[in-house]
This record gives structure tokens, C-alpha cells and sequence, in this order.
């Protein structure tokens, strides 16, 4: 008999079982790059770093004046200007140790907040022969006032003893 493919009725069995996979085929082009992504949220803070080192300690500013000291460097102090005013010429211990006065006419020389043990010096100039005069704590040679009101210039030294004497000396007119 011959074959005929027309006589055949379909006949469906089980699926077979699955075949080993094949190669790997080649990699395929990069594709385009996608859009930038937001921006994430910070992060938490770093921990604080090491401290650094602890500087030097400075000067205390105190001083114990009770001892002796011996300063290599040159100790000065202002030479304050005292304007005499209504004739009277008042040198503050508390403002300075040196003073320059000027006269303008018959001058009373004073000294006002006395500190026992201060010295100091006073360059008078007395141009115009005025009358020199000195309140009752200053004490001075006999022809201090004489001298001082003669006209000139003049250094006087002072050093005060206590709270109500001053020590004064003179020189000559300088020139």
C-alpha cells in the first residue's frame, strides 16, 4: 500500500525534556547614558576631631613686691606738664613720678596724693623772674624760693618722706 500523509490522524505525546542551554552570544553596544538622579539626602555630621595641643601659659600679670628684682631694661616714667592754674601749680603723685612746669606769673608749687617713698624730678622754667612760692608740706634749703624766683631754669629733685613731706632740692639756673 502507499503512503499517504492524508491517512495520518494527529497524534500528540508528552513534551520531551529541555535541552542543555547553547553559547552565550557576543555582548551587544553600550546603550545611551540615562538622565542624573537627584541629589541624595546629607549625611549625618562627622564625628569633632582631637583637640590640639594646649598652648604655653602666659605671664600672670602679677608681681610679688615684696622681693627684690633686678631689670635689665631701661625703666622710664612721662614727664607730665603741669599748667599752673589761678598761680598754683599741683604736681599728682598719682599721675606721674616727673613734671615739666611752665610759669606765667607768681607760682605756688604743691603736690598733691602723696606717696611715701616717691622721688622724682621737676624742670621749672621760670623766664619772666616770677615769684616762686611753696605750700607747707614741701620742705627745702633756706634759698630755694630765692634761687627758684631769680629766673631760669631749674631742676628740682623731690622725694617724698610721708604723706605730708616732700623733700626738695635745687640747682643753680641752668642754661
Amino acid at each position: 500500500m502507499a503512503f499517504s500523509t492524508s491517512s495520518i490522524a494527529a497524534i500528540k505525546g508528552d513534551t520531551g525534556a529541555t535541552g542543555a542551554t547553547g553559547p552565550q552570544g557576543p555582548q551587544g553596544d553600550t546603550g545611551a547614558q540615562g538622565p542624573q538622579g537627584e541629589t541624595g539626602a546629607q549625611g549625618p555630621q562627622g564625628d569633632t576631631g582631637a583637640q590640639g595641643p594646649q598652648g604655653n601659659t602666659g605671664a600672670t600679670g602679677s608681681v610679688d613686691v615684696s622681693s627684690n628684682y633686678t631689670w635689665t631694661g631701661a625703666q622710664r616714667s612721662e614727664i607730665t606738664t603741669v599748667t599752673p592754674s589761678s598761680g598754683i601749680a599741683t604736681m599728682s603723685m598719682q599721675n606721674d613720678n616727673n613734671f615739666s612746669i611752665t610759669t606765667s606769673g607768681a607760682t605756688e608749687l604743691r603736690f598733691s596724693d602723696e606717696t611715701a617713698a616717691q622721688s622724682g624730678y621737676i624742670i621749672l622754667s621760670n623766664t619772666g623772674n616770677y615769684t616762686i612760692t611753696k605750700e607747707s608740706s614741701i620742705k627745702a634749703p633756706s634759698s630755694f624760693l630765692t634761687d627758684l624766683s631769680a629766673g631760669g631754669v631749674f631742676l628740682i629733685g623731690y622725694h617724698c618722706k610721708d604723706s605730708s613731706n616732700v623733700y626738695v632740692t635745687n640747682s643753680t639756673a641752668l642754661s
